[in-house]
């Protein structure tokens, strides 16, 4: 476990130095901005992915349904739907700005759906698929994720940017998970066995895939994979159901870790420089926290939040914070 970390507007601090320090030279303290966001007649915010411009997308509801939202560095949100959507679920945007998610359109079905940054929006599934969700998009537009077939088995599938559609299934698997894509096309996830345990593996670019998991882990479940070949995700261990984090280097190397008073840790999203985010729980209350490339670990809370969430990474931190009522969109910059 690590040392003691500061709390409040010190661990926020110290945060933001480390990660503008990994991604861009590092920069004054005073230059940080917190700010607090939600789409109109937001009930609840939750932000999933941001680029390298600061644009934030993810879901809000509005008290009955969840639709899309994309919000700008200056501060303007525009909200989005595909066509009969009863719920929509951005899940990651890339440099171009160019959105990839699932929707809901009647029981509980989802389909997938790519948004251009002029908002033009494309449904797809790949063929036979009884429900489609897609999970990352890379710089390229080529998008990963995953698919059940009739029968309920999961199947990972490759979306070109022609709009061409290849599944992938690691050999011997009961189901396979597509969740993160690189700048180059190596892509990584998760794979379950006859007993349903999950182990995860690395594919690149040519098809040719290595699988691996967390020593002495029940689950692997790899969550986002950078340019350099680092994988960050989560694992769980037998006898429990409480998820940890871990990070593994382009080498196979893994390593393992809990924030501080950590009863659960969620790893959600890594940067290009194979710093993590995510949330943990200390059982009272969620917190959002930060991993340097360094394995230190800070806080990322709203300032005042009941609870906090971090969930991506990039030019700056969004994530999500409980005010007492409702949840509302966050984010953390310079």
């Amino acid at each position: 476990m690590n040392a003691a970390l500061p709390h409040g507007k010190n661990a926020v601090a110290l945060a933001l130095l480390v990660l503008l320090t990994v991604l861009k030279g590092g920069i004054a303290l005073a230059d940080q901005v917190w700010a607090s966001f939600d789409p109109p007649g937001s009930t609840d915010t939750e932000p999933t992915s941001i680029n390298t411009v600061q644009t934030v997308t993810g879901y809000y509801s509005d008290g009955f349904r969840d639709h899309g939202f994309v919000r700008t560095f200056d501060g303007a949100i525009a909200t989005f739907d595909p066509p009969k959507s009863r719920g929509t679920y951005p899940q990651s945007i890339n440099s171009k700005g160019a959105i990839v998610g699932w929707y809901a359109r009647r029981h509980h079905v989802t389909h997938g759906f790519l948004r251009t940054a002029d908002g033009q929006i494309t449904t797809f599934d790949p063929p036979g698929s009884a429900a489609t969700a897609p999970y990352s998009i890379s710089n390229k537009g080529i998008v990963v994720g995953s698919y059940q077939d009739g029968g309920g088995t999961f199947h990972g599938f490759v979306r070109a940017a022609d709009g061409t559609i290849a599944g992938v299934d690691v050999k011997g698997a009961s189901g396979t998970v597509l969740r993160s894509i690189d700048p180059d096309g190596v892509a990584t996830g998760y794979f379950f066995d006859s007993s349903n345990a999950s182990h995860g593996f690395v594919r690149q670019a040519n098809g040719s895939i290595d699988t691996f998991d967390v020593p002495g882990a029940s689950n692997t479940v790899p969550v986002s994979i950078d340019p350099f070949g680092f994988v960050g995700g989560n694992y769980q261990v037998p006898g429990s159901k409480m998820p940890h984090g871990f990070l593994r280097q382009a080498n196979g190397t893994i390593e393992t870790f809990d924030p501080d008073g950590s009863v659960q840790t969620d790893v959600r999203c890594m940067s290009a420089n194979n710093a993590l985010v995510g949330t943990y729980s200390t059982g009272a209350r969620a917190h959002g926290f930060l991993r340097s490339p360094i394995g230190k670990i800070l806080n990322i809370d709203y300032p005042g939040s009941k609870s906090a969430t971090a969930s991506a990474i990039m030019q700056g931190i969004a994530g999500s914070y409980f005010d007492g009522k409702v949840w509302h969109g966050s984010l953390l910059t310079h």
